[in-house]
This record gives C-alpha cells, structure tokens and sequence, in this order.
C-alpha cells in the first residue's frame, strides 16, 4: 500500500475519509519530516491555523523545500474552494471518483505549482521574524548578544583580572541584557507562526539552542565558572547561526 503523509498532523481525518484513501490503496499518516522519504504523496491542508488563531499559508516554503529535497514527491494541495485551481488542488468536500487517476495526473514537488491560500505567507513571517523593522530584528539581537559574548570571552581568557570589569562593562551593560531578551521576546512571538513549517527537525533545533542562549551569568561566582558559560553561549550561537542561514532560506 501506498503512503499518504497528511498536514497538519492534527488535521481530523475521519472514518470515510481513511476508507475512501484505503480504497484507492493508500495508507494515511500524519506527517513526520523524517518520514518524507518514503512517502508517496504529500496532502497539504492549507491554509494553516495557529495556535493564535492565525491563518497562515506556508505553500511556497513547502514548495522550496520539498522541490529541492524530495522533487519526486506528489503533492496535493486540499481546501475547500470548489473552483479548483489546478490539478495538484484537491477539494476536500468533494472528493474525486477516482483518487488514484487524480494523484497520477498531479505534478511532483518539482513542478507543483502552489496556490495561494491568501493567509499569512510563511516565507514572509520568517523575513520579518529575522529581518524585522529598523533594526529590531531576530538577527539584530542576535548580532549585538553574540559580539559581547565573544568579546568578554576573548578578554577573560586572556586575562582573568578583568572578571569584575567584563561583567559590569559588557555583559550586564544594559543593551546586553536587552539583547538577550529581546531573542526570547521575538522567538516566542512567531514560533506559532512556524508549526507550518516543513522543516520540524531544524526548528527543533533551533529552539534547543535558543534555550541555551540565555544570560546565565549572574550565576558566576569566579572567572572560571563565567568562562564555562560563555563557552555555552558560544557555542549556541554557532549553531544558531548556521540553523539561521539554513530556514531564512525559504
């Protein structure tokens, strides 16, 4: 039997609707990013909501992804609008005589062409998550916490003297402080945005890294114990930042 991957994971697929795929020989699951190699066929309900109540239309972010990494893929498109606009679209009320002739005209993730759910464009969310306005971007944060992090790191350990110094000058400096806030403000505020997302492994990730990416050193007692956390927040940012060129890419 085939495999259907469905989104959202959540998306209520009931009783006739698991026969009706089972009848055309397809199995239904929902979907799981490290299950997309052995798909057959991708339905992707859209738009999306939130947990906020948002409606987001994340089709060209899937569109980039599964063409670059699974072009074999069918992908159908599922909503409710009766004039279907395009044969990857399905209409989930009315569904066809004969779904497996449908998926066999449908193009792969290749060739698919998305329609426009008219939603809150994922791939925009992401622009304005990192981008943002007049410097008050993910990114802007991100820069500014990182350089004084590497900063006081270079300076302690070269010079442990300087530990009262490091700590009153550039780590409890108030742009500091507001910089590492204001990463956690700014990922709390889009992360539901992101459940749209393909890409569930990267965000996993990236908020594991996020998670370390918090002051922490008012904990110190000494320069070593300060040394250990910056290292931490060191290597988080590495992470974060190879993570962050990775999903801007949508």
């Amino acid at each position: 039997m085939k495999k259907i991957l469905f989104f959202p994971g959540n998306w209520p697929l009931n009783t006739s609707r698991q026969t009706y795929f089972e009848q055309a020989g397809y199995s239904c699951a929902p979907y799981q990013q490290a299950e997309l190699a052995t798909a057959d066929v991708l339905l992707l309900v859209t738009p999306v909501r939130d947990d906020e109540g948002n409606w987001i239309s994340p089709e060209t972010v899937w569109k980039k992804y599964l063409s670059t990494h699974f072009s074999h893929l069918k992908v159908i498109q599922a909503g409710w609008h009766n004039e279907v606009p395009g044969k990857n679209y399905l209409n989930w009320f009315e569904l066809p005589v004969n779904f497996e002739a449908f998926v066999e005209l449908a193009s792969t993730a290749k060739d698919w062409v998305p329609y426009d759910t008219e939603g809150e464009n994922l791939g925009e969310m992401w622009a304005k998550f990192l981008d943002g306005h007049d410097k008050l971007g993910f990114t802007d944060w991100f820069n500014v916490a990182k350089r004084r992090t590497i900063l006081s790191w270079e300076q302690l350990s070269q010079n442990t003297a300087l530990y009262d110094e490091i700590l009153a000058d550039y780590l409890n400096d108030p742009d500091t402080l507001e910089a590492f806030e204001n990463i956690q403000s700014r990922w709390k505020r889009y992360k539901g945005m992101f459940s749209a997302d393909p890409r569930q492994q990267e965000l996993a990730a990236f908020e594991t890294q996020l998670d370390q990416l918090k002051a922490g050193w008012q904990d110190c007692d000494n320069p070593e114990q300060l040394l250990e956390r910056l290292n931490t927040l060191n290597t988080a940012f590495a992470q974060l930042e190879t993570l962050k060129k990775e999903l801007h890419g949508t």
